[in-house]
C-alpha cells in the first residue's frame, strides 16, 4: 500500500512540475511587439531588434510619401496613388527593390479579407514572421482595451473612401543599420466602420480591387541630410498620422 501511495505522490508531483514548466515556457515564447500605424499603413516590429531612430525614419518618410500621393490622387486604390507614393519614397532615400501589382486568385465563393491579407503577405515573411502576422490579425480581430484606440485610429484611415477599404501591412525590420520592409497594399470593395469586418466572409467575386507590393530599404546617410526638415514640417501633427501600441504575441 505504501508503494502505491509513493507512486501516486510521485505522479502528482511530476505532473505539477510538468504543468509549471509548461506555463513557464508559454510565457517565455511571448514576444514584445509594437504595432505602428502610419495613416492606413500598418506594420509591426520587435523593439529589441530595431532602433527607435530607424522606426522614426520609416514613419516620417512614409507619412510624407503618402501625403504626396494623396495630392496626386486621393484614392489609395489607384495606380496613380501607388506610383506617386513610390516616386516620393525614392526621392526620400528609399531603395525600392520590388514594386508593382500583385496577382490574386481565389476559387472560394466566399472568403474573409483577413484570409486574403494573410495568404498574400505570408510568402514575404519567414516562419516566425508568419506566426507574428497571424498574431497581429488576432489582435485586430479581438482587441483588448489597450489596443482598441489603436485599431480605431488605423481603421478610420483605412476606410475613408466610399465603398472601399484601403490598407497596407508588413513587418518592419533592421538590415545593415537601415529600416527594411515589404508592404502589401490592399483595396477591398466595401466600406466598413469597424476593423472586425476584415474577418467576415464576403462574396469573393466583388471583394478585391487592387493589391500592390512594395519592398524597400532606406539609405540612412541620404535621409540624414533632410531629416530635420521633415521633422520641422510635421511638428505638432504627428498624432494625426502616426500611432503606436505595444502588444504581446
Amino acid at each position: 500500500m505504501m508503494i502505491e501511495w509513493k507512486g501516486i505522490i510521485h505522479f502528482l508531483i511530476s505532473h505539477k512540475y510538468i504543468k509549471l514548466m509548461s506555463n513557464t515556457n508559454t510565457a517565455a515564447v511571448q514576444t514584445k511587439t509594437t504595432l505602428s500605424a502610419v495613416d492606413q499603413s500598418l506594420t509591426w516590429f520587435d523593439p529589441k531588434a530595431i532602433t527607435q531612430e530607424l522606426v522614426d525614419a520609416y514613419q516620417l518618410t512614409l507619412t510624407f510619401a503618402q501625403a504626396a500621393a494623396r495630392a496626386v490622387n486621393s484614392d489609395p486604390a489607384t495606380e496613380e496613388y501607388f506610383k506617386a507614393m513610390t516616386t516620393e519614397l525614392a526621392r526620400l532615400g528609399w531603395n525600392i527593390t520590388n514594386s508593382g501589382k500583385t496577382h490574386y486568385e481565389q476559387t472560394a465563393n466566399k472568403i474573409s479579407p483577413a484570409s486574403i491579407v494573410k495568404s498574400i503577405t505570408d510568402p514575404y515573411l519567414d516562419a516566425e514572421g508568419q506566426k507574428q502576422l497571424a498574431g497581429v490579425l488576432d489582435v485586430i480581430k479581438q482587441p483588448d482595451m489597450s489596443v482598441t484606440g489603436f485599431v480605431d485610429f488605423f481603421w478610420k484611415k483605412a476606410s475613408v473612401n466610399a465603398d472601399k477599404s484601403n490598407m497596407a501591412i508588413g513587418k518592419l525590420e533592421s538590415y545593415l543599420n537601415s529600416p527594411k520592409i515589404t508592404l502589401l497594399y490592399y483595396t477591398f470593395n466595401y466600406h466598413a466602420d469597424a476593423a472586425r469586418s476584415l474577418f467576415v466572409e464576403i462574396d469573393n467575386a466583388h471583394l478585391v480591387n487592387n493589391i500592390y507590393n512594395l519592398t524597400m530599404s532606406l539609405d540612412m546617410a541620404l535621409y540624414k541630410t533632410f531629416e530635420q526638415t521633415l521633422k520641422d514640417k510635421l511638428a505638432g501633427k504627428e498624432k494625426e498620422h502616426i500611432k503606436d501600441v505595444k502588444i504581446d504575441l
